[in-house]
């Protein structure tokens, strides 16, 4: 699915969801609610506002039951190697004053593709992108893990 797509459209699910603390520093992640399920170090694609940011989902280290997501980045190559760039996530928080333990709603666009964040109440209307085709995708994650090595 691809095109302009309101929070309250009847093909948007709505989760709340919350953020909480990743890691020693006071760095927020989002919590993702149990029933949205993906695949441990899958890179989706989150929307914020009208940033479109990829994202790798990470099992929380409490219970492997949790899944987070500890930053929004510019790419791909930067979400799966985070220390490469600046998490877009942390800037969203503050530009919505939200902190540690506030609640968020995620809006599921295209699941286990894309994803929208918006804080509770508001209305968003994303820019929904389309998936890639499969078969280049698959070369893209092939060269970004040869380099990774």
């Amino acid at each position: 699915m691809a095109g302009r797509l309101p929070s309250d459209h009847d093909q948007v699910q709505s989760y709340r969801a919350s953020l909480t603390r990743s890691g020693r520093i006071r760095r927020p992640s989002l919590q993702l609610p149990t029933e949205i399920t993906l695949t441990e170090n899958e890179i989706i694609r989150l929307l914020l506002d009208e940033q479109q940011t990829h994202a790798r989902v990470s099992v929380a280290s409490v219970t492997a039951d949790e899944q987070v997501i500890r930053g929004a980045f510019e790419n791909s190559r930067v979400a799966r190697t985070p220390g490469d760039g600046e998490n877009l996530l942390n800037k969203w928080c503050e530009k919505h004053d939200l902190e540690i333990g506030d609640a968020v709603e995620i809006d599921v666009l295209d699941a286990g593709f894309c994803y929208g964040l918006r804080s509770p109440g508001d209305r968003v209307v994303y820019s929904v992108p389309s998936r890639p085709n499969e078969s280049l995708h698959n070369i893209a994650s092939n060269l970004d893990h040869d380099t990774a090595e």
